[in-house]
């Protein structure tokens, strides 16, 4: 049985307990970065949970220069365990349960050849970024969209678009950036 203490008032004034809320979540529907999406049965309201140790937020994200999250509710709930078990796992334990949210959406990331670049002056194909499961769809020099292909010389300033998973793309920007990781 619920406690009192465990009910979340959404904003839509919509009254739910933590652990319907996080069953109504398909587990597919994300966790990177601790935001989970929710759309209230009641009214339709979509919301963003924001998820951590001992607390919920409840919001939304706008956008000025950059995305910003905007707590609406905020709630204490010191049984709620929170770990992120990579950029895009999410494993949330509450009340005897546990759900693990997983976000399997593919994501572009923009990554510049700097000038200390370890890939610069080399070869797209040197890059062999299929090892993280990331491809690149997008080349630009100087600003300007390039057509390209493996023989493609990487120069500095130049812009490649990867799309993969978030924690595949966070592997990758690194390597093209530092190179190889020494064991």
């Amino acid at each position: 049985m619920a406690r009192t203490s465990d009910l979340i008032s959404l904003p839509c004034t919509h009254e739910i307990t933590l652990i319907a809320l996080l069953d109504k979540i398909a587990p597919n529907s994300g966790g990177a970065n601790g935001y989970l999406p929710y759309v209230c049965d009641e009214c339709n309201g979509s919301f963003i949970l924001s998820l951590q140790s001992g607390r919920i937020e409840i919001g939304y994200f706008y956008s000025a220069g950059s995305l910003h999250f905007e707590a609406i509710i905020s709630k204490a709930l010191p049984r709620l365990k929170v770990s992120a078990l990579d950029p895009d796992d999410l494993e949330v334990k509450f009340g005897g349960r546990q759900w693990l949210f997983q976000n399997r959406h593919l994501t572009n990331e923009l990554v510049a050849i700097l000038p200390n670049s370890f890939f610069k002056n080399r070869q797209l194909q040197e890059l062999d970024l299929a090892q993280f499961d990331v491809t690149v769809v997008g080349f630009k020099r100087n600003g300007e969209p390039l057509s390209f292909d493996t023989n493609t010389p990487l120069l500095e300033r130049d812009q490649l678009t990867l799309r993969g998973l978030e924690r595949a793309l966070l592997r990758a920007v690194n390597y093209v950036n530092f190179g190889p990781m020494k064991p």
